[in-house]
């Protein structure tokens, strides 16, 4: 049975959940691809029999990128998938939005994980030696139990379809809609969240720090970023992934004065480098 990680991260949280569940099934004999979207075509997910799809959560929902990938997978008949999302406040439909997506398609879900991570759009605004920083760096990543949990129900439910059982019968119920509200409030956030997007979006620069490497341009998921006469420039169809400003090597990129001289992630370990 042949089994895929697929996973979308901004600034590491994703990526770093995808490998430690890597890790975990392979201690489970489950043996896996992870891959990023960014490099794997919506048709090749075809050649798989179960697909494992990682994701942010941005404002209560899942990313733009990852809604047009869905959107190119080919429809298929019956094939089980499992989801989890990485998030540091708020969940809201972002699972019930990628698994209507999928069931349209076919897919038959088995499975969703929830895991709390530091929020990575928040980091680049905050100073280095704040309480919150602190406390995103000196978490223990190295056992988180969700995934562990995950990765056991993952095995098992592998393992029951290899000694005959149907993908069919194995399905999950569908995640519960959130409570009225709840709703509410993720439509209040999310409308905070659109104003502050729109007031942040121009606010993108580079300071004289900048040595034209070009890794914002070659790692930007949406290509919103330009080297044009010599200078860096951003356009108008950001994601705010917040990758670029948090993977410059000189620390150049800014959102106007709020993220001079603050904190940078790259993921829990510190070692994301997006596999572009």
């Amino acid at each position: 049975m042949r089994v895929l990680i697929l996973y979308f991260s901004g600034t590491g949280n994703t990526n770093y959940v995808a490998r430690y569940l890597e890790k975990k099934l392979a201690c489970f004999s489950v043996i896996t691809d992870l891959i990023s979207i960014e490099k794997f075509s919506p048709k090749e997910c075809i050649d798989y029999d179960i697909m494992i799809i990682g994701f942010p959560v941005y404002a209560g929902a899942p990313p733009d990128f990852l809604r047009h990938y869905l959107d190119k997978l080919p429809t298929v008949y019956k094939k089980g998938i499992f989801l989890f999302c990485t998030r540091a406040m708020f969940t809201g439909q972002a699972i019930n939005d990628v698994h209507k997506k999928l069931e349209n398609k076919g897919y038959i879900l088995l499975g969703i994980s929830i895991i709390a991570m530091p929020g990575s759009d928040a980091l680049p605004f905050m100073k280095r030696n704040s309480r919150y920083v602190r406390k995103a760096l000196n978490r223990d990543y190295s056992n988180i139990k969700k995934i562990n949990k995950f990765a056991h129900g993952i095995a098992f439910v592998i393992g029951e379809i290899n000694r005959g059982k149907s993908i069919d019968s194995m399905r999950m119920r569908a995640p519960q809609r959130i409570p009225l509200i709840s709703n509410l409030l993720q439509l209040l956030w999310a409308y905070l969240y659109k104003l502050a997007e729109k007031k942040i979006k121009p606010m993108f620069w580079v300071d004289d720090k900048c040595v034209q490497c070009k890794l914002c341009v070659e790692q930007c998921p949406s290509k919103n970023i330009s080297l044009i006469n010599n200078a860096i420039s951003f356009g108008t169809h950001c994601y705010m992934c917040m990758r670029c400003i948090n993977q410059c090597p000189k620390e150049a990129i800014q959102i106007g004065k709020g993220t001079v001289n603050k904190f940078r992630w790259k993921g829990p370990n510190g070692k994301f480098k997006p596999n572009i």
